[in-house]
């Protein structure tokens, strides 16, 4: 009885000191357009809670390629990371119209 309790005594322990291993996320316009360069990327640094996040005006259904780090991420064509969706752990993905998603994503969540 007592091995169990320090067994889950010592689970719980290292569930608290282990920290959330950080992401970073870089949305970038389509350079061909005109409309964008690697400059006008938008990025994201956060500790991955499995929260929903939009994106800004700024790049909003305007993304072309993706990059990310060591996450698995899901994106969405709505706002609160409703609609058309897909996920991914690829580190880059230079061309969203691949997933159908060029200039559609909206919002995206990472686990």
């Amino acid at each position: 009885m007592k091995t169990a309790s320090l067994v889950a005594l010592v689970t719980a322990l290292s569930a608290i000191a282990s920290p959330a291993t950080a992401y970073f996320i870089t949305f970038c316009p389509d350079a061909e357009e005109g409309q964008g360069a690697q400059t006008d990327c938008t990025a994201f640094m956060n500790e991955p809670s499995g929260g929903c996040q939009n994106l800004p005006s700024v790049i909003a259904a305007q993304a072309s390629s993706v990059s990310q780090s060591g996450v698995t991420c899901t994106y969405f064509a709505g706002a609160n990371c409703q609609g058309d969706a897909f996920t991914t752990n690829a580190m880059v993905i230079f061309d969203l119209g691949n997933d159908g998603f060029n200039d559609r994503i909206i919002s995206f969540k990472c686990d």
